[in-house]
């Protein structure tokens, strides 16, 4: 299965454990950055394939939040297996703030 894979590309690339001290201020034994996964070009795939396998196949828009769905999106638009997104090209806008 692709979450497999996927699980096994976080566990090498993005875990670490140690001792943390986290943005709030509390601290950890673990530490999960998933940017390490993300931006390398097999981790985005293994999460674009994870990913395919449970959205729907009558999806046809895939978005996020641009604060790291960005290469999520990215990712999935790659994928040579997202042609069943029923689109010969992907547009990824930022919506404007309403703040």
């Amino acid at each position: 299965m692709a979450s497999d894979v996927l699980i096994a590309h976080l566990l090498e690339h993005s875990v670490r454990q140690g001792d943390f001290t986290l943005k709030s201020g509390r601290r950890s034994r673990w530490f999960i950055d998933s940017k390490q996964t993300a931006c390398r070009p097999d981790g985005i795939l293994a999460v674009a394939d994870a990913a395919l396998e449970i959205i729907p196949a009558t999806t046809t828009t895939i978005g996020g939040l641009t604060m790291g769905a960005d290469p999520v999106a990215f990712g999935i638009a790659a994928d040579r297996k997202s042609t069943r997104l029923n689109s010969s090209h992907t547009d990824i806008t930022r919506m404007p703030s309403s703040a």
